[in-house]
């Protein structure tokens, strides 16, 4: 009894500083790393713009259509607000130095692991500025790499010099993806897609 418990301490002690010391990989080749130099998305980045994108959310099965509406108030606050088609608001975020506050939730939304998932969701899908840690290159494109939310990020970048795609993972996979479409300053079309639990979004910018 004592060895098999001996055993499966030292089995469990080997595993646990396997993943602890497990490094953080990206697929491309390191160009330059412990830089100071700071990246900065132009999605949702004008203060005082208001930004409108009509979708839709599924989470769970369930199909939830909308108005994403994004402003920036000021260079540390933006608000995120999601209505219903006919103008109803289903949740209303305020976004400020790193802290995501809920000004209203829908009722049927307001649980407590819904709710810390959406303010996760939506700081990571307006967030412009990054600390850069690391940049990578792969077939002539780069490659970010960063934190938030105490969580690794990866950002690339396309030959035109435009994010098009942000990506927040752990050690072991992929947590979230998002993807922007766009010719300009101003995505033309979102989608982000979580890979911890069932959920989705979808906009398009509203003309």
């Amino acid at each position: 009894m004592f060895q098999s418990t001996r055993a499966y301490l030292v089995i469990s002690l080997l595993l646990l500083s396997l993943f602890a010391c497990k490094s953080y990989q990206v697929d491309g080749d390191l160009v330059t790393k412990d830089v100071e130099q700071k990246l900065v998305l132009p999605y949702f980045n004008e203060t005082g713009f208001e930004y409108l994108y009509s979708g839709k959310i599924e989470a769970y099965g369930n199909s939830l259509s909308g108005i994403l509406v994004v402003k920036k108030i000021s260079d540390s606050q933006k608000r995120v607000a999601l209505l219903s088609d006919f103008g109803n608001t289903l949740m209303d975020f305020k976004i400020e130095n790193g802290e995501v506050e809920v000004n209203y939730i829908l009722d049927d939304l307001n649980k407590k692991i819904i709710v810390k998932k959406l303010k996760k969701y939506f700081e990571l899908l307006v967030n412009s500025n990054y600390q850069v840690e690391a940049i990578y290159k792969k077939d002539g494109n780069k490659i970010y790499t960063s934190e938030l939310q105490s969580k690794r990020v990866k950002l690339y970048e396309n030959a035109s010099s435009t994010i098009q795609q942000v990506k927040q993972v752990s050690r072991l996979k992929e947590k979230v993806k998002i993807e922007y479409y766009s010719t300009s300053d101003i995505a033309d079309s979102i989608h982000f897609k979580s890979n911890e639990i069932p959920f989705e979004m979808k906009f398009q910018l509203r003309e």
